[in-house]
């Protein structure tokens, strides 16, 4: 991220932003309900996760409300 952060997504379906200066778990989204295999910072900011429950989601950095929900994929998203 700009600031110096990082963002990782995980087995357990949750996304954390950490602030690698503090070594401190600064957000944390209940982001899928399954492993999370793709995570991409985009352009605006935003945070973008593909999952084994076939989605990808656009989610807000600042607040991790969720911005938009992709659906149809027949398969796990391990790509962005």
């Amino acid at each position: 991220m700009k600031n110096g952060n990082i963002v990782a997504g995980s087995r357990d379906g949750t996304v954390k932003v950490w602030d690698i200066n503090k070594s401190v778990c600064i957000l944390n989204i209940k982001a899928h309900n399954n492993f999370i295999y793709a995570i991409k910072m985009l352009v605006d900011g935003n945070i973008a996760t593909g999952s084994a429950d076939n989605t990808i989601k656009i989610w807000n950095s600042k607040n991790g409300d969720l911005i938009k929900k992709l659906i149809g994929h027949k398969f796990p998203v391990r790509g962005l």
